[in-house]
């Protein structure tokens, strides 16, 4: 199966990606890609790629991701998204290192779909811009 995945940047998307290919679910269907709504994977990934510090994952843990993320069957293809797939933007530079989590999280993700063809996607903004709105983010979280 192919994985799609877009993984962020945060700031950069809000979902507007994920929004248009839900509005577009059934027709992509049709064509055999899977478009599930967030609330059924992105919990779901997270916590699954934490499992992942205690040892391999179980041999069946792909079989069961799948049941729990996508109803249909035939599927060839399944899209994704998470803009805060790696962090949340309080967390972009923690350890003085940007994205410091993201080599555990491609890896986990990798791990739990080891003989799937995953694709991922990254958004990109104007690094000004950028940081300027992670810190406004990051502020707001700590309150």
């Amino acid at each position: 199966m192919q994985i799609a995945f877009h993984i962020g940047a945060n700031c950069t998307d809000e979902d507007r990606l994920l929004k248009s290919a839900l509005k577009n679910a059934n027709t992509l269907l049709q064509q055999g890609i899977a478009v599930p709504g967030p609330g059924k994977y992105r919990k779901l990934i997270r916590e699954a790629i934490d499992t992942l510090a205690e040892g391999a994952p179980r041999a069946d843990a792909r079989d069961v991701l799948l049941d729990a993320i996508v109803d249909e069957d035939n599927i060839t293809r399944l899209l994704l998204s998470n803009d805060n797939f790696i962090t949340i933007p309080k967390r972009i530079f923690d350890h003085s290192v940007f994205y410091h989590q993201a080599e555990k999280k491609v890896s986990g993700l990798h791990r739990l779909f080891p003989h799937d063809d995953i694709a991922l996607f990254l958004g990109m903004r104007h690094p000004a811009s950028f940081l300027q709105e992670t810190a406004t983010r990051a502020l707001r979280y700590k309150a």
